[in-house]
């Protein structure tokens, strides 16, 4: 695997040394950009029209308010920014931002030290009284993300100490609370943001003159160590308006490594991650935005816009939306409005928007509105000397009922009524009183004792805590206590809180198992498919609301029509943005103040009537601006181009005709030239004046008209009023999620728990408090940071649970400088969760809280809970469940390889020195994992190796992977951080997903990645070793016990114990080891089937030879059962033929024998036989009968030794399905192969002969008569004597589909007829209905061609081909057949059929000029009428050629009913022809017509009524006439009533049905008589088309 190095940014040899004071650092003079004066008028909000929505107003022309988009003042919104402090700007430095010394922090809590001190930065809100004034500086001016100016500043920010000081005059309670965990959680998260900001800004600072660089490497790492993506060359591609307000695409050169689609499957800008956009222009000034990623696009998707492969694009929604600001910078910053600007992404691919945003934006909210919490008096008491006393809670004290117990009880302990309660008032009597009530739970529910002390102790307590040490059954005790509290308080929710999605959907799962399913789960992190209907969307749908009153429905249509509206706004100013060109809402206000007459030529088209104003959800044509637009762009004009485009696939022909109207060509004619509206002469329309109809102007005119308005608007316009536009969005949007929740809230109201994570807390509070919930039940509270705690305490709750063990894994933090891990983060302690800081105090002042301890573990076997109970849970108790098998081939289930082997050097090559690896360790464990996988006692799913260091997860990745004895599984979380430290490619991290089953795989993970995990063995890598004591991540108490607390089975351990006995619970660890021999420098396995035979192994190597033999017993070959893969000897055939293969003890390691069906017709069967692995001596058996194909013959092998060898029988056999065989030149005698065919000697089918002697016979067994048709040889056979069957049934056949054909045609011709008048009426001419009027035209001409491209299809796909192989046929037969050549007329009767559908089409045409021309107004038809007409009468020049073909073909082939026909369709195209004005010679087809009528009665006579009606209809007096009537279809419908047995040939070669004819109906003729064929047999019925196409295929080849 490569890893690729980091490129550092600057290349300084001093970046890690600060310069003395002394020195001056130079800078370069680059500050934060200052805000953008504001451009748009300011109205007071009380002036603003607030109906205006969409260009449309309710009120009406009586409105007296503005509806301009300005800027509003006078409206407090939550909305509404805090202004920026006045402070002294910050300047950017190149020299590196290194860490302070003393510590990164000011944080002297004495307000005397602050009073006097200017503002570090313009964002230093400090929550400090100011002087002669009562006004406060509340957190909730602090900007979340940081400024510009806080970027650039290097001061040491102020972070205030967790506990107060005493002797300072500072404010303490629940304020003092906030403000400190505001600031922790606000710098440890986006402290990697700033340094990251600063580091890209000097980038910008030293590349600002460079050009582009083709490649780079996008990976960045600052001098601090913070790991970040830089992407370069940033352009805006487009802005959208979304759902969630303005959201930007912006594209980037895209690194080579990233191109095509790896960068979708790279972890880049993955939802809902923090990305920065960083500009510098050339006045020196910088901005930053911060935005959440929503889309990442590849290279591959940019590549229809960029042309080429090298940008990739991201669509980022602002953060901060409400930041109006910053938006207005950016978007002149990237649309080049002020000056030259150079943009580059910051992306933080760790750090998830939400994960920081709403528990930051909750706190500030708690601050600034002065809300209450609950227990505040107990968590953030103001003298935290005095001691509180907890009561029991609220709900339940006071006389209340006390608890009912029964819904735990245990089925056989339900005889009579439940007396199992718990009293809260009784169980604070005494210790007596709660022992009786605790030992009656234990005995009549599945509790243990210490989960029944719990539980008594949790319902008599308001404020709860209960410690549960691994596997101690935390969520069972959870679900316990769910199920009680329900049952007293049925008609309050529950609300439950975890930190993460998982641990909340398995608490919520075990909440349903145990019935209780009226469920409510508030987010969209769950992955659970099963969750699905308990989401809040779904409840939505299925709780009814209650009846509104009038009044409110108006308000929430209101609401929502107001942000449909503004969206669609939004969208329109995006458009705008976009395309720099003019939309109506740009230009509408303008025009309308300043060009009154051009407004209203466009406004009448758009003014919509009071239904469509009351329904915002229009569409655009409705809504606003479509008249513009179709004006702008020119399509009034180009409409007509396009009809002339279609117009020729309406007639089916890519060439123009040769005639016109006025006889000549029109080719010339192009179709630019036709869509000019009308053909114009330039006229110079005066610029300052508009008082012309704006529809007759021409392109060139109207282009230089928007450019005027477009300079009239300036280039700043767009950009104002979308920003404005994005505010009047949000605060529409709010409005109407104030009304979506109080709906909510009334439905959730109805459930029975109310789950979510501690981040949707703090997104959903407002709706959370309306639903006055009393309980709280929050899982893992241990891992909780106290800010996430905090956000759910709602007020209203009066009983808090919470579950947890604050001696495992803490809150996670990134800032180790505030962290308890290290002795300077002792002071703020960001990584102490309210848990720990109530039940286990840092401060010496505050007493702890009373906590409940379970004790019964049911997952570690006593020895691996031995460590537990040594350490840190001495009254930890087995349950007797726990004792689990030993572990497969080892002597010890706990053991630690004691080494001395030192760990690698850091690697240079990574973006982290913070990471380490040991080379012995990876190898003794991966040859471990292979041994314990290879001993079969466990599933490669079962066996999990943990380790402290990304860098070992690394090296053990790699080396496992190479190996085929196990898959690799690797969290979600772990695979980030491998690829943010380069370990892991892009390309590779595919290989390891997270959503699949992960049963076949070893788990390999972090310690703290594994936490609420376990597995049967664990094996545990300690990692470091060396002479400076340096224990690393190890030595935290927290993490050892997760570390030693996972496994069920077997436990072992790889470290160095010398350097790990510094640590004091590793010191006690090692002594355990030690004391009960468990400690060495070799691990002991052993034979399973012989546990006396044991092995020391020290060195990976030494595994292999553990596996490879056993000593006590020379047969056993491994150390216990090892998988065999059985042996594949697969035998398939027909079933007609038994066919059994076994393998020889002495055949090969693999053999492939293969029998293919139907080559050269010798065989129908097939075989094949593959072994994958040698067989043992005890399955060879003897080959009863195999069957080969070796050169196209059939041969037998005896054995598969001849087969391997190539040794082949020399008689040539055939097995028949029967079972009979014979030589296969007998067979072929008997049953008289050689009358159809030419063989060879060899017996190889040669041809088949020309002429057939004497008919064919059914090819049966010679002895037993069975039929044997199904062998490929002799299928031919049969198939020969069912011909003439076959050719009557295609006939039959064909004549249906084609009087199918012919009826469906008359059908569409009928539907287009009375479909005229809805035409009629709907032509609507004018300048934005040309495109509506173009589209009903071209479906009423195409109208019939399905049914022409069904025409077409059956005839080249089957009677073109099949009429060739029915004429060879008949020639096959010889004259017992037929004595006369056929002759077919079913294709050119298909040929007549295409040719009517095209007279369809030629006649609507005329139907459509007809009614054009006649129209009141036909300024906007007059060239649809042109085109039209011109390639009308091109096309019936090309139908004319066609059809004269036709004519002659049946003349030479004597087909007088067929030339009938088609002269009369002749005569019907110069009937349309006339009707357009061109004259047409048609005399002698009427000559010609008349002769054949007149001539021949029989057939072309039937024709008469057809020819009358069409003289009218060519003189122009009806244009109705139908050319077919029901007497003309009789030829069509008579072929379907044809008997097999009845066929007969008139002398010209015609066949038809002497049933349904008295005669041939093509000539007139009668059967010709002739010879009959042989046939002893008899023709077989029931032969189908398919059938005859196999055999003319047969003969083929």
């Amino acid at each position: 695997m490569a890893i690729r190095k980091a490129t550092p940014l600057l290349t300084s040899k001093d970046l890690n040394v600060r310069p003395p004071p002394s020195v001056k650092i130079p800078t370069t003079g680059i500050v934060e950009r200052p805000p953008l004066p504001l451009t748009l008028p300011t109205l007071h909000w009380q002036e603003v029209c607030h109906d205006y929505y969409g260009g449309h107003c309710r009120r009406g022309a009586d409105c007296s308010w503005s509806h301009a988009i300005c800027h509003v003042q006078g409206m407090a919104t939550p909305t509404e920014r805090a202004p920026h402090l006045s402070s002294k700007p910050n300047r950017l430095t190149l020299e590196p931002r290194l860490a302070h010394e003393g510590g990164p922090f000011d944080d002297d809590d004495c307000p005397a030290s602050l009073f006097w001190l200017a503002p570090k930065h313009n964002n230093d809100h400090s929550e400090v009284p100011l002087p002669l004034s009562n006004n406060i500086w509340k957190i909730g001016h602090i900007r979340i993300l940081p400024t510009t100016d806080e970027i650039l500043c290097q001061k040491r920010p102020f972070m205030p100490r967790k506990d107060a000081q005493d002797g300072n005059n500072e404010r303490r309670g629940i304020a003092r609370m906030l403000d400190v965990q505001f600031r922790h959680l606000r710098y440890d998260t986006l402290e990697p943001v700033v340094d990251a900001c600063y580091h890209a800004s000097q980038f910008l600072a030293t590349t600002f003159q460079d050009p582009p660089s083709p490649d780079y490497e996008a990976r960045q790492n600052t001098v601090r160590g913070t790991q970040y993506s830089l992407f370069r060359d940033v352009r805006l591609e487009d802005s959208r308006f979304e759902t969630g307000g303005m959201h930007l695409r912006l594209s980037f050169a895209c690194p080579a490594r990233l191109r095509q689609s790896r960068m979708l499957s790279s972890g880049h800008f993955e939802s809902g991650m923090l990305m920065a956009l960083v500009g510098l222009d050339s006045e020196n000034t910088l901005s930053t935005a911060f935005l959440m990623v929503e889309m990442c696009q590849s290279t591959l998707s940019m590549k229809p816009i960029t042309g080429n492969h090298l940008r990739a694009s991201v669509v980022a929604s602002f953060v901060e939306p409400s930041d109006t600001d910053t938006m207005r910078q950016t978007l002149y910053g990237l649309k080049g409005l002020l000056n030259k600007e150079k943009f580059v992404i910051v992306e933080f691919s760790k750090i998830l928007v939400a994960g920081f945003y709403w528990i930051l934006k909750h706190l500030q909210l708690l601050s600034s509105s002065n809300a209450e919490i609950a227990f505040a008096n107990l968590i953030a008491p103001s003298d935290p000397t005095r001691s509180e006393i907890i009561a029991a809670p609220a709900y339940s004290s006071c006389g209340s009922s006390p608890f009912d117990l029964s819904v735990l009880q245990r089925a056989d302990t339900l005889d009579g009524p439940s007396s199992l309660q718990i009293d809260p008032d009784y169980m604070a009597l005494g210790p007596a009183r709660q022992q009786d009530i605790i030992g009656n739970v234990c005995s009549t529910t599945t509790l243990d004792s210490g989960q029944a002390t719990a539980l008594c102790e949790n319902l008599s307590r308001g404020l709860a805590f209960t410690q549960g040490p691994p596997g101690t059954g935390k969520t069972f005790l959870g679900v316990s206590l769910a199920k009680v509290i329900l049952k007293h308080t049925p008609q309050k929710p529950i609300l439950v809180a975890c930190m993460t999605n998982h641990a909340l959907d398995n608490f919520l799962g075990d909440l349903v198992k145990q019935g209780i399913t009226k469920i409510a789960r508030i987010g969209s992190g769950s992955k659970e498919e099963w969750m699905d209907k308990y989401t809040l969307p779904s409840i939505r749908k299925t709780f009814e609301r209650s009846e509104r009153s009038p009044a409110q429905k108006t308000k929430a249509d209101r609401a929502f029509n107001a942000v449909q509206a503004l969206w669609y706004q939004g969208t329109t100013w995006c458009d705008s943005l976009n395309t720099h060109t003019l939309t109506w809402a740009a230009v509408a206000d303008h025009l309308k103040f300043k060009y009154p007459y051009a407004y209203s030529d466009f406004s009448r088209y758009e003014a919509p009537s009071e239904q469509k104003v009351s329904d915002i959800r229009r569409g655009r044509s409705e809504a606003g601006g479509y008249a513009f637009e179709h004006w702008s762009t020119g399509r009034d004009l180009t409409v007509t181009e396009a009809f002339s485009r279609d117009a020729g696939s309406f007639f089916n022909k890519s060439t123009p005709g040769t005639r016109s109207v006025d006889g000549s060509s029109d080719s010339e004619s192009s179709s630019f030239d036709i869509a000019q509206n009308p053909p114009h002469i330039p006229v110079a329309y005066p610029y300052d004046d508009l008082g012309q109809d704006v529809w007759s102007m021409p392109m060139d005119i109207r282009a230089a008209w928007i450019t005027r308005w477009k300079s009239e608007l300036g280039s700043s316009s767009p950009v104002d009023k979308l920003v404005e536009i994005q505010r009047r969005y949000l605060e529409a949007k709010r409005i109407k999620k104030d009304l979506l929740d109080e709906s909510d809230v009334k439905g959730l109201a109805s459930q029975e728990v109310i789950g979510l994570t501690t981040t949707a807390c703090a997104k959903y509070w407002p709706m959370l408090k309306s639903l006055d919930l009393e309980t709280l039940i929050c899982e893992e509270a241990g891992e909780v940071s106290e800010a996430q705690t905090i956000t759910a305490l709602l007020p209203s709750i009066k009983h808090a649970i919470f579950i947890g063990d604050p001696l495992q894994l803490r809150p996670q933090v990134n800032q180790s400088s505030l962290s308890l891990e290290n002795p300077y983060g002792t002071k703020y302690r960001l990584d102490e969760s309210l848990f720990e800081r109530m039940v286990m105090p840092s401060d010496p002042r505050k007493q702890p809280l009373p906590v409940s301890r379970l004790n019964l573990q049911r997952r570690m076997h006593p020895e691996v809970a031995q460590l537990m109970r040594s350490t840190l849970y001495p009254y930890l108790k087995d349950h007797p469940s726990t004792s689990h098998l030993p572990v497969a081939g080892m002597a010890h289930r706990t053991f630690w390889l004691d080494h001395q082997e030192p760990e690698d050097a850091p690697n240079s090559l990574v973006t982290s020195s913070k990471s380490y690896s040991n080379a012995f360790e990876c190898a003794m464990i991966c040859e471990l994992v292979r041994y314990l996988l290879n001993t079969n006692g466990f599933g490669s799913g079962e066996i999990a190796i943990l380790v402290p260091y990304s860098q070992q997860l690394a090296r053990l990745r790699e080396k496992l992977t190479g190996t085929r004895s196990c898959s690799i599984a690797l969290s979600e979380k772990d695979k980030e951080d491998l690829m943010d430290m380069g370990l892991l490619d892009e390309s590779e991290q595919s290989q390891f997903r997270t959503d699949v089953e992960v049963s076949p795989m070893v788990r390999l993970a972090t310690i703290d990645g594994f936490q609420g995990e376990e597995a049967k063995v664990i094996i545990l890598s300690t990692v470091r070793s060396n002479l400076q004591d340096r224990v690393g991540f190890l030595q935290t108490t927290n993490r050892i016990n997760v570390a030693c607390s996972r496994a069920r089975n077997g436990f072992y351990i790889v470290g160095n114990s010398t350097l790990l006995r510094t640590v004091d619970m590793w010191a006690t660890i090692v002594a355990d080891f030690e004391a009960r021999g468990r400690l060495g420098t070799s691990f002991t396995t052993h034979c399973s089937r012989h546990p006396q035979q044991t092995q020391a192994v020290s060195q990976p190597h030494q595994f292999q030879e553990s596996r490879s033999s056993c000593h006590v017993d020379t047969q056993c070959n491994v150390p216990a059962l090892r998988r065999i893969s059985p042996l594949f000897a697969k035998a398939s055939a027909t079933s007609s033929t038994n066919v059994v293969i076994h393998v020889a003890a002495s055949a090969p390691s693999a053999v492939r024998m293969v029998l293919t069906a139907d080559v050269k017709g010798y065989a129908s069967n097939s075989i094949l036989v593959g072994i994958t692995a040698r067989p043992s001596a005890t399955l060879g058996v003897p080959v009863r009968r195999a069957i080969y194909l070796a050169s196209g013959l059939v041969s037998m092998v005896e054995c598969v030794e001849d087969l391997a060898t190539g040794t082949l029988p020399s008689e040539t056999k055939i097995f028949l399905p029967c079972g009979h065989d014979f030589n296969v030149a007998d067979l072929d005698r008997q049953l008289g192969l050689g009358n159809l065919f030419d063989i060879s000697t060899s017996g190889e089918i040669l041809a088949m002969k020309s002429t057939i002697a004497v008919a064919c016979k059914t090819p049966q067994c010679p002895q037993c008569h069975a039929p044997c048709g199904s062998i490929a040889r002799y299928r031919n056979l049969g198939q020969m004597q069912l011909a003439p069957d076959a050719l009557e049934r295609l006939y039959r056949k064909f004549g249906r589909k084609m009087h199918m054909f012919a009826k469906n045609v008359q059908a569409y011709r009928k539907n287009l007829q009375n479909g005229i008048e809805w035409f009629c009426d709907n032509f609507q001419p004018g300048p934005l209905t040309g495109q509506a009027n173009a589209a009903m035209i071209k479906t009423r001409m195409l109208y019939i061609v399905p049914m022409e491209a069904a025409i077409t299809q059956f005839r080249d796909e089957v009677v073109v081909r099949v009429e060739k192989d029915i004429v060879s046929t008949a020639l096959l037969l010889g004259k017992s057949y037929t004595p006369v050549p056929v002759k077919l007329s079913f294709k050119v009767r298909l040929d007549l059929l295409h040719l009517y559908c095209r007279l369809t089409v030629v006649q609507e045409a005329a139907r459509i000029v007809h009614f054009l021309r006649d129209f009141d107004n036909p300024k906007h038809a007059e060239h649809m009428v042109r085109i039209l007409k011109m390639h009308t009468i091109q096309a019936i020049d090309q139908y004319m050629a066609a059809a004269e073909e036709l004519v002659e073909y049946c003349r030479s082939n004597s087909l007088l009913l067929l030339e009938a026909e088609t002269l009369l369709v002749q005569l019907s195209f110069d009937a349309v022809g006339e009707r357009l004005g061109c004259v047409a010679d048609n005399g002698e087809r009427h000559g010609r017509v008349e002769q054949l009528i007149r001539e021949n009665p029989d057939t072309a006579g039937t024709l008469r009524p057809c020819y009358q009606c069409l003289d009218p209809y060519t003189r122009g007096k009806d244009s109705s006439a139908e050319l077919w009537t029901s007497k003309t279809r009789e030829f069509w419908e008579k072929w379907g009533d044809h008997e097999i047995g009845s066929l007969g040939y008139c002398k010209n070669g015609h066949p038809y049905s002497r049933k349904a004819f008295a005669g041939c109906p093509e000539c007139g003729g009668r059967k010709v008589r002739g010879e009959q064929i042989e046939d002893g047999e008899g023709f077989v019925k029931h032969l189908d088309r398919e059938m005859f196409l196999k055999a003319m295929a047969t003969r083929a080849r």
